[in-house]
């Protein structure tokens, strides 16, 4: 139940929703890394909680997806990894995740929901890659208060969601859904975390784009996808 998530808009926030997610349709889409070697998927079944854990094994990484088969989260994945490859080289390994699940949903609800969770975990399970962009695309914003350390208007969470799609902060992953005939974008952000950029471990990376220390910028969040089969 708690990863069902009620979107209620107002009028203009909908409509910046909208060109994000256009904006967003436009871009190309990455090239999936081919591996020599077909990955083999590890199916678990957990019948207690009524659950079922796909997991393979890629390189030095577990990357594992998780899905319900109760009636309130039936459609919902959540991504459970440990890996620290960047998401583009973990696109094979989630490729033969979600061929897996997609075949297995015959009679069954269709994904229509992916939690990734945080984007920078205590433990990290990529090179966080999308919380860069994350501070860069609000860096570069004129929506953003980097002195305050917050929207000019509105909350954090809706913020945060328009902007990471209007950056398409998750392009890995929207490769990887288009490649099954499917599209994704983010629909749900909580707990939204700021910080000077010259705290954060990536620094380096964001002083090369003139982002300055003392800039407040969000880095972290609670991160749902949304996602729909390609209109034809």
């Amino acid at each position: 139940m708690w990863l069902r998530i009620n979107a209620i808009c107002h009028a203009k926030r909908r409509c910046r929703s909208a060109m994000a997610l256009i904006s967003m349709l436009l871009l190309p889409v990455m090239q999936i890394p081919v591996l020599a070697q077909p990955l083999r998927v590890e199916i678990i079944r957990n019948p207690e909680y009524k659950d079922v854990r796909y997991c393979v094994s890629q390189d030095d990484c577990r990357l594992c997806w998780e899905t319900y088969e109760t009636q309130t989260n039936a459609g919902v994945v959540k991504s459970r990894t440990d890996c620290r490859l960047s998401l583009e080289a973990q696109s094979p390994g989630l490729k033969a995740l979600l061929e897996e699940i997609v075949a297995a949903d015959s009679g069954r609800p269709a994904v229509h929901t992916l939690f990734w969770g945080r984007l920078v975990p205590d433990v990290p399970q990529d090179d966080m890659q999308m919380a860069k962009r994350l501070v860069l695309a609000a860096f570069r914003s004129s929506g953003w208060d980097r002195k305050k350390g917050r929207p000019r208007s509105g909350g954090d969470n809706p913020f945060v969601r328009d902007l990471a799609n209007g950056a398409v902060i998750y392009e890995e992953l929207r490769a990887l859904f288009a490649s099954t005939g499917r599209r994704i974008h983010v629909s749900g952000v909580e707990k939204v975390l700021v910080m000077p950029a010259g705290q954060l471990p990536f620094y380096d990376e964001l002083a090369a784009q003139g982002v300055g220390r003392g800039d407040r910028l969000p880095f972290d969040a609670l991160v749902w996808f949304t996602i729909e089969a390609q209109k034809k």
